[in-house]
């Protein structure tokens, strides 16, 4: 998420878990067509 989201939540002390996550292939449909085929 939002990285000052988290941010907000811990200084209301809420445990909190940053995932720095990114859509495989950034998205590119025809890349993850490609990466499917590897599979």
């Amino acid at each position: 998420g939002l990285e000052s989201f988290n941010e907000n939540l811990k200084k209301q002390n809420v445990k909190t878990v940053q995932v720095d996550w990114k859509p495989p292939a950034r998205g590119n449909k025809k890349m993850l067509s490609l990466l499917d085929k590897l599979k």
